[in-house]
């Protein structure tokens, strides 16, 4: 990323070092099977730290400069809680220690076009399975693992588990499975190789966690959505109005697939306000205190935005945000109207201009 953004031309380099494909000097064992060749020259891993040290006395010879960035972790080195040398033996102590005080930093965005490549180089190719050192060997039918190397495999998996199938959300009923696909993630291999970020596997979880699990108990922080919401869950039963609002919710608010399941709207174009919404329907804010109990105390049209009101008032009403009820998992737009209380029960002047449209302004 740093190269492509530095310099008119960009060389990707891998290194195959023919020492992982011999054999361990006691026992005879092979370092490298088989599935794993396969795997790897798939995916085109990353370097070992020997290689590394070779490569940059190699670089620095032809007066190259190299320039080393971290990865391939979940939180930065320099985001521990400790020293590097002080990591704790247990997996549970570093768990417990980099959740109550480090943070995980979001995915870099990649961009759409990578820098080209300096004309007349040689790319040279891919080594085969025979020049390494190791037998090709046909997939089991009964593997649970048939799935190839490389980011797009890895991606395909991603969207399976987490958003085709919901399986993610059984992972902890499921995965002490022995057979088939779906009792567990699958994702070490990509993520050992490289294919994966694990930051990026951490930001599709929280995603999940927010469109998926959030709005399924109405816990979204948005009142009328999780109103609507948790009408459904415990009826069965949702309005016309409630479904369209929902259904903007879900696709222009949290980005998600309409093909899930949610339903399409032919005018693409088109994006509900929940807030507005909400006051245009509900202005006294009846029918949210009938189904977010936590919100019974908040008077007239607050009851909307919550996040708006002052600690003081809050407390007035018996609602802690974050606590008692969540704050909004998205406020961009949705929580834009301005006048979010000021009806407070009054009849709308018109109905139905409720949505925003897409700019057409590319500038």
């Amino acid at each position: 990323m740093k190269a492509n953004t530095n310099v008119d031309e960009v060389v990707p380099v891998y290194c195959f070092d023919p020492r992982h494909f011999q054999e361990t000097y006691h026992f005879c064992f092979s370092k490298t099977g088989n599935h794993r060749a396969k795997f790897l020259l798939q995916s085109v891993t990353r370097e070992e730290k020997d290689v590394e040290r070779a490569l940059r006395e190699r670089c620095k010879a032809a007066g190259a400069q190299i320039h080393s960035f971290w990865g391939s972790t979940l939180y930065h080195k320099n985001d521990l809680p400790f020293a590097v040398n002080n990591i704790p033996d247990t997996f549970t102590g570093f768990r417990k220690a980099v959740e109550a005080q480090s943070r995980v930093l979001g995915p870099i965005v990649m961009p759409e076009k990578l820098k080209p490549l300096p004309s007349g180089i040689d790319l040279g190719d891919l080594p085969t399975l025979e020049r390494l050192g190791v037998k090709d060997a046909p997939t089991d039918r009964r593997t649970a693992f048939p799935f190839s190397g490389g980011e797009t495999s890895g991606l395909e998996r991603v969207k399976r588990y987490f958003w085709d199938s919901n399986n993610v959300a059984k992972y902890k009923e499921t995965r002490n499975g022995l057979l088939g696909e779906e009792y567990s993630t699958k994702l070490s291999p990509w993520l050992a190789h490289g294919c994966l970020s694990p930051r990026y596997i951490f930001a599709e979880i929280k995603k999940y966690e927010s469109a998926r699990i959030a709005n399924q108990n109405g816990q979204t922080g948005v009142p009328f959505v999780d109103a609507n919401m948790r009408e459904l869950k415990e009826t069965g039963w949702m309005s016309n109005r409630g479904r369209q609002n929902v259904a903007s919710f879900l696709i222009k608010d949290l980005g998600l697939d309409w093909r899930l399941g949610i339903g399409n709207d032919p005018r693409e174009n088109r994006k509900f306000n929940m807030v507005k919404q909400g006051l245009d329907y509900d202005p006294k804010g009846e029918f949210i205190r009938t189904w977010v109990p936590e919100l019974a105390e908040i008077r007239g049209a607050m009851v909307h935005t919550p996040w708006k009101m002052s600690l003081h008032d809050l407390g007035k009403a018996g609602v802690s945000l974050g606590e008692y009820y969540p704050n909004p998992v998205v406020t961009s737009r949705t929580t834009k109207h301005k006048n979010a209380w000021t009806n407070q029960g009054r009849e709308p002047k018109q109905r139905g201009m409720d949505f925003y449209f897409k700019s057409n302004n590319k500038s």
